[in-house]
């Protein structure tokens, strides 16, 4: 049974299929929000980034929100596999208390992303040679844009409900904060489904950035008056770009999607929405490399890790349990490997439907 599927849009897979499979086609790499399930991608990064682009010289640009940014920010780091590997140590060695208020959880998460990324790490993925880093956020409208815990309940509850009817009704509580490297446009600025500001990423604001990106609605509190940016409170950016449902390549090159799971959940409403799927257009030059579903009810505990599991287990249960997994994953890092050494990648593709 393989642990790892290669799932590619038409266009992706046409291209592949006829040319075979080459890591200077990549312009775009998408990170999906997702809390702790990204651990299920820490050793394939490891291992997928380096192998990729080591020695590039165009642009990747890296599109984020929520734990998908902070996974780019590990890997815009100088030493990508050692910041990646020492991001997978501080998350699995996290201690979560039951008590915490939202503020306090903030507190917490805010020194973790300084163990993350270390006193010179922001200055290292402004100045990447190869990587431009671009971070998705919200900036809240209404009683979405209020730290009070009733009133943005309320709020999540309303927008929740208007979701079901349509998608385009989240624009009336929340406007996109896509904050990107100066240095160069990125492909996917023309997104305009939702109201959107386009900002720049620099050192006054990138470690705000990377808070307010996976700052979660309720159990977090927001990040106020970013510098750079309109004034206003900034959460996560997964409420609108959960799984990423935009044409990120602007018709020219393909987009990598590392992502632990086979389906796209447009935004954070729409998780448990099976029927909502991304546009054909938003998957078309995507190829995506995700764990399949044998190998991940395989997984010690039945499941890719996720953040029910701070709840279910207690703090030492848990970092066993996610240590075991993590070191199942390694899997993943291996077929990826042998798949692209081999040339093995066109024979492995399947059809991508969002």
């Amino acid at each position: 049974m393989a642990a790892l599927r290669f799932l590619a849009g038409k266009t992706a897979y046409d291209e592949i299929r006829k040319n075979g499979f080459d890591p200077r086609r990549i312009k775009v790499v998408a990170g999906a929000s997702g809390g702790p399930k990204w651990l299920a991608l820490s050793r394939l990064d490891q291992v997928l980034f380096p192998t990729l682009f080591d020695g590039r010289s165009q642009p990747v640009y890296l599109i984020g929100s929520s734990v998908g940014s902070w996974r780019h920010a590990a890997i815009a780091r100088a030493d990508t596999a050692r910041a990646v590997a020492d991001f997978e140590e501080i998350y699995l060695n996290y201690r979560w208390q039951e008590a915490e208020t939202a503020e306090e959880v903030a507190d917490a998460t805010r020194l973790l992303l300084g163990k993350i990324i270390g006193p010179a790490g922001f200055q290292e993925i402004l100045e990447h040679p190869v990587y431009r880093t671009s971070i998705m956020t919200v900036r809240c409208k209404g009683l979405a844009a209020s730290d009070a815990r009733l009133p943005l309940v309320l709020a999540m509850v309303a927008a929740a409900a208007l979701n079901l009817a349509s998608r385009k009704t989240l624009g009336l509580s929340f406007e996109r904060g896509l904050f990107s490297d100066p240095r160069d446009a990125p492909p996917f600025l023309g997104m305009d489904e939702f109201p959107i500001h386009r900002l720049e990423l620099s050192a006054a604001n990138i470690e705000d950035v990377l808070m307010a990106s996976g700052s979660i609605p309720v159990f977090m509190t927001g990040v106020r008056d970013i510098s750079g940016a309109p004034r206003g409170m900034y959460r996560d950016g997964g409420t609108t770009d959960y799984h990423w449902d935009v044409e990120l390549s602007a018709g020219d090159g393909l987009v990598l999607f590392p992502h632990f799971f086979h389906r796209l959940a447009p935004g954070w409403f729409d998780k448990k929405m099976a029927w909502r799927r991304a546009r054909a257009s938003s998957t078309d030059r995507m190829l995506m490399l995700a764990p399949s579903a044998e190998f991940a009810a395989g997984l010690p505990g039945g499941k890719i890790p996720d953040r029910t599991d701070f709840r279910r287990y207690d703090n030492d249960t848990r970092i066993a349990l996610w240590r075991r997994t993590v070191a199942e994953t390694q899997r993943l890092a291996d077929e990826f490997t042998e798949a692209y050494e081999s040339g093995h990648i066109p024979a492995l593709l399947e059809p991508l439907i969002g």
